[in-house]
């Protein structure tokens, strides 16, 4: 049973994410409306981003990686997500390491939301954020129905379990 649904979901890889939270993120707002996904398209992993000479003396760094990275292709606009895994658990230096990212990514115009995994936990939170990603990016909103959030329950209850648990 655990080994068809490995080979399923291992189908649906599309990077190198960097902690289970990255992959709840990225499943939640690319997988389809229908199987409780946000359906968003042009969406990366880890996506590499060059910073300019003052994002550089911001962050002390020639590059960011942001944890997710949504484009829209069309008005060449793109969004950062950064999931916040350890900001309330974790140390002062990973905060102090994520303002400065962001910081240095919004001087260059980017756009940055910091989520966290109780927000990817809420329907209403997930909902505001994926139609603010939406209204920035300049895409189209559409509602789920009432079938798409039952899926969006089980996608949920999949993806942000603890998967230190799975197949046991």
């Amino acid at each position: 049973m655990w080994g068809k649904q490995f080979c399923e979901a291992a189908q649906q890889v599309m990077g190198i994410a960097a902690s289970p939270l990255e992959v709840a993120g990225i499943m939640l707002l690319s997988h389809p409306r229908r199987a409780g996904g946000a359906e968003f398209k042009n969406i990366f992993v880890n996506d590499l981003t060059p910073l300019s000479n003052s994002a550089r003396k911001i962050a002390g760094q020639k590059i960011c990686y942001g944890d997710i990275v949504i484009v829209n292709p069309i008005t060449m606009k793109a969004l950062i997500i950064e999931l916040q895994g350890e900001v309330i658990h974790g140390s002062g230096a990973v905060l102090d390491h994520d303002a400065t990212r962001m910081t240095a990514l919004q001087s260059m115009g980017y756009d940055v939301f910091l989520v966290t995994h109780d927000m990817l936990n809420d329907h209403d939170q997930l909902d505001a954020i994926i139609h603010s990603v939406c209204e920035r990016l300049e895409l189209c909103y559409k509602p789920k129905t009432e079938a798409m959030r039952c899926a969006e329950t089980r996608l949920r209850a999949n993806v942000l379990c603890n998967w230190l648990g799975i197949g046991k």
